[in-house]
């Protein structure tokens, strides 16, 4: 994803209207269903995930793609990542 700066966004607004547009493109756009709120309910308690990081988990797992990557930075961890593959 694009690095973009508080002040870069006032510099080039045209830019940054691209980089968005971009990475948007790289987005797989899960709908937010009871299930996953059911799976991420589920995730958050196994894993002491904020609910946030639980709902990206458990449409991560939804999307089910051979080289996804999802990592999360909790309190449990010291805020260091943890990663599933």
């Amino acid at each position: 994803m694009t690095a973009v700066t508080a002040r870069s966004c006032w510099e080039d607004s045209a830019a940054l209207v691209a980089a968005f547009e971009w990475d948007w493109q790289q987005v797989h756009v899960v709908e937010i269903s009871d299930f996953l709120m059911r799976r991420a309910a589920q995730l958050a308690a196994a894993a002491h995930l904020r609910s946030l990081d639980a709902l990206h988990l458990a449409a991560a797992e939804a999307v089910r793609e051979a080289d996804l990557l999802f990592a999360t930075g909790t309190a449990a961890s010291g805020g260091l990542p943890r990663c599933w593959d």
